[in-house]
């Protein structure tokens, strides 16, 4: 403001070169691990909520806030729409403001009859004295909103049962974003998924390469360079067995 009023002419803090921040370490599961950690919530209740997180990218407070009528198994679609909150001291559903919300999302295949099974499981819980049907998919034991803190504290658990690495809930979606940059994904196409408004956010942020995927690139540059005949060798998918 100085400057700007004319009291002084030169501001010396604009000279001062200010420390660069630096990208922190994002943990994501292997293949091999995202298949154990779907292994490990075999019987939990809210194993449908995990699939659900892993396969689709989503938030904690959007599959928290995920209703039945957001899920068609008609289309094989479901359509985020709220996301659950703390505000005022108060627990809510609140409207989804992020890019490409409210838009049908393609489920797998694969979670399907998961989701069959969990609403045969909720089925059976509506029939409790204490059940307060408030439309939700995944509803706590007494039908309403999820404590998004609690289902953190379950997934800790889990991770520790199975004996994989430590994390936080959100990185269940930084996982999606990489395990379809390693099935060959286009940015694009994860951007899409993951609901982010420029692809940038997903190439920086989501996407976290690891050694196996960059030794596929590395040697296929390197082969391309060196014996062109035989990239017809390189393959098009990288080993997900691993």
């Amino acid at each position: 403001m100085a400057e700007m009023d004319g009291y002084i002419t030169r501001n010396v803090a604009r000279q001062v070169d200010l420390p660069k921040g630096t990208k922190k370490e994002v943990t994501t599961l292997s293949p091999a691990q995202a298949r154990l950690f779907l292994e490990a919530v075999a019987g939990d209740r809210l194993r449908a909520f995990y699939w659900t997180a892993l396969l689709l990218g989503l938030r904690k407070g959007e599959v928290c806030g995920l209703r039945l009528v957001d899920l068609s198994f008609r289309d094989e679609t479901i359509t985020p729409t709220y996301t659950v909150q703390w505000q005022a001291g108060k627990l809510v559903l609140s409207d989804l403001k992020t890019a490409g919300s409210h838009a049908p999302m393609m489920l797998p295949a694969s979670l399907i009859p998961v989701l069959h099974q969990h609403l045969a499981h909720l089925a059976e819980e509506q029939s409790g004295a204490d059940w307060q049907e408030c439309g939700l998919l995944f509803p706590n034991r007494r039908g309403t909103l999820l404590e998004p803190s609690n289902v953190s504290i379950g997934f800790k658990r889990i991770l520790a049962k199975a004996g994989l690495p430590e994390m936080c809930f959100h990185q269940l979606r930084h996982t999606c974003g990489t395990l379809l940059a390693e099935l060959r994904e286009p940015v694009h196409v994860i951007q899409a998924v993951l609901w982010h408004a420029s692809p940038r956010t997903t190439a920086q942020y989501y996407l976290h390469s690891r050694d196996e995927v960059q030794r596929v690139a590395v040697d296929g540059l390197g082969m391309l360079l060196t014996e062109p005949e035989r990239t017809r060798e390189l393959p098009t998918k990288v080993r997900l067995d691993r």
